[in-house]
């Protein structure tokens, strides 16, 4: 074993020699010609995103499980393309019509992680409508991550939808909003993994996550959950609840924000209340919220924000579409409080396949 040892002890010896070497370079070069030397704290916009070019096949967890009714324990399958965007799975040339594209932008209600690929809404509506279309083809893009809110879900419309001049933006968030602004009061005020503006990582940082995700996702996962109390708000619970008038005011500027971007960039904006079981006659949601407290005003601030993306639609005279009040509050379609399972995404999709239809005058 001694040769490891002295391969060990050379690596951090030429490791600590470059290190000097830099130093003493930058101390005694001029600064003009290296530039600053000091370039304090570089930070970006923090676009979340599944990354480009994934492919994956995920497996909720026992302890998701739990906390569902109607969801079934197995593989699903997540893609994504260059782009980001969650693949449909559709075998489809569009290559050959003039294409219509249009881009969903969500949290996990709209990514659809545990659904099967060409169960998601997205992917059924993008089949149905080149159906029924002889002269145009239709992309759907899905730009949602799991935990966004809507301003990230705007960061993402203008970071890598925008570019790629789509003709409609569908927009739908709410539990995510409230869940953060029902505690800090903004959304510039928010754990680190949800923050609007993130810390460059150092180059020796990315390149032992990198090594890490290549070579133990799973170790590193189980580790982590084992360790950690996995609550990301663990700091701002014991903070008191914002008053929902101004939970209110910051979701309604976010709403009317990604529609004055999206008019910007010659976008129609479309939005969607989100469905639910989000009451407290509902079996489950009292059982996973039970350690909730002000479980009655949660539920009220809830149902206020499906009305604030409603008032937004009519006065900024948007299309809603109005899933809240489509889609039943039962089991048969959401396997949680806010989460679709296949029969609800198919219904999601009836409902905008007809949308469309009726918009787009395709029959």
């Amino acid at each position: 074993m001694n040769w490891i040892k002295n391969i060990s002890v050379v690596f951090i010896m030429t490791v600590i020699s470059i290190k000097c070497a830099d130093l003493l370079l930058g101390y005694l070069a001029p600064e003009s010609t290296f530039g600053v030397s000091d370039r304090g704290i570089e930070r970006s916009l923090n676009m979340r995103e599944i990354n480009p070019h994934f492919n994956a096949v995920l497996w909720p967890s026992e302890e998701y499980i739990k906390r569902t009714d109607s969801l079934e324990r197995q593989g699903y399958i997540i893609r994504t393309d260059e782009f980001g965007f969650i693949e449909n799975g559709n075998e489809i040339n569009f290559s050959e019509k003039i294409s219509k594209s249009i881009i969903f932008l969500g949290g996990s209600t709209t990514e659809q992680l545990y659904v099967p690929e060409k169960s998601r809404w997205s992917s059924i509506l993008e089949r149905n409508l080149n159906k029924l279309d002889q002269e145009n083809s239709f992309i759907i893009r899905n730009a949602s991550f799991s935990g966004n809110n809507s301003m990230h879900s705007t960061l993402n419309f203008i970071a890598k939808a925008v570019p790629l001049s789509p003709d409609f933006a569908v927009m739908m968030h709410n539990m995510n909003d409230l869940g953060i602004l029902r505690l800090t009061g903004s959304y510039w005020e928010t754990p680190k993994k949800f923050s609007l503006i993130q810390i460059q990582e150092s180059s020796i940082f990315l390149l032992f996550r990198q090594i890490k995700d290549l070579l133990i996702p799973n170790s590193y996962k189980l580790i982590k959950n084992t360790i950690s109390n996995n609550d990301d708000f663990a700091e701002y619970r014991n903070l008191n609840i914002v008053e929902i008038e101004l939970i209110e005011d910051q979701f309604r500027r976010s709403l009317n924000t990604f529609i004055d971007v999206s008019l910007a960039w010659g976008v129609e904006p479309i939005l969607m209340t989100q469905f639910n079981r989000v009451n407290l006659e509902d079996e489950l949601f009292n059982k996973i919220s039970s350690s909730m407290i002000n479980k009655e005003e949660y539920v009220e601030s809830y149902v206020r924000l499906n009305d604030v993306i409603r008032e937004v639609s009519a006065s900024r005279n948007v299309d809603l579409i109005d899933l809240a009040k489509l889609i039943p509050s039962s089991s048969d379609y959401i396997y949680d409080a806010v989460h679709l399972n296949e029969n609800g995404s198919k219904l999601v999709a009836e409902i905008l396949t007809d949308y469309w239809i009726t918009k787009l005058e395709l029959q």
